[in-house]
Parts: C-alpha cells; structure tokens; sequence
C-alpha cells in the first residue's frame, strides 16, 4: 500500500494541527519509547510546539518554521542526538521521533534554538 502525495500532505496537516511538547533525548528513543534518555534537572523541560509553528505540509515533508527555543541550561544536559514529539509537558505519550541533524553537546548556558530542524516526512 502506498499513500498519494495529495494525502501523505493532508495527514502531515491533520498531525501538526495540535499543540505537541518537543523532547531531547541523548539516546535513539525507538518506536516505542522505551529508550528516550530526556536529560534530567538543569532547567530541562519540554517546549511547547504550538499549531502556528508549522509551515504547510508539501512533497510529504513539514518542518518548524518559526524559531523554537529551549529552556534556559543551568547544568550539563549530555550530548543530544535525538527529539521526540509528547502529547503532554511530562510524561504523556510519544508520537512521533527522530535523529538531530547534528549532536548538540549541551553545557550550563546555552540555549537550543531550532528553525527547520524538526521534520516530519510520510515516507
């Protein structure tokens, strides 16, 4: 089975229109979520993703395209390979996940901001 270019788009729209929390993680989470390594203390919390920070859905892809901004760091995070999308602030359930474009070796403050990192492709 293969989805058309029209709905692989129409889905992509349908995810991104709910507010998601942005997660890091220093470890690939997989599927099932089980292997999520969020850092712990030193400021971390998940970051809003609001509606509005989606561009359009087009050839099976959807980025960020407004500026998303961690929390401030007070301490060593680790080095962050991985994001994942949670429906809720802490805990909740994992949605979707994938790799940093680059590892992000994060030390007391530095903040995270990211335009266009966090893709979402249908394939």
């Amino acid at each position: 089975m293969a989805l058309s270019d029209y709905y692989e788009n129409t889905l992509l729209d349908y995810i991104t229109n709910t507010p998601v929390y942005l997660a890091f993680s220093t470890a690939d989470p997989t599927d099932d979520g089980s292997a999520i390594a969020e850092p712990d203390g030193n400021g971390y919390t998940r970051t809003l993703i609001p509606v509005s920070a989606w561009g359009a859905a087009a050839g099976g892809a959807v980025t960020n395209t407004t500026q998303l901004q961690s929390s401030s760091v007070t301490g060593d995070w680790g080095t962050l390979t991985h994001w994942a999308l949670f429906d809720l602030l802490s805990g909740g359930n994992m949605l979707l996940h994938g790799e940093l474009d680059s590892s992000i070796a994060v030390a007391s403050g530095l903040i995270i901001v990211l335009v266009g990192s966090i893709i979402i492709e249908a394939d």
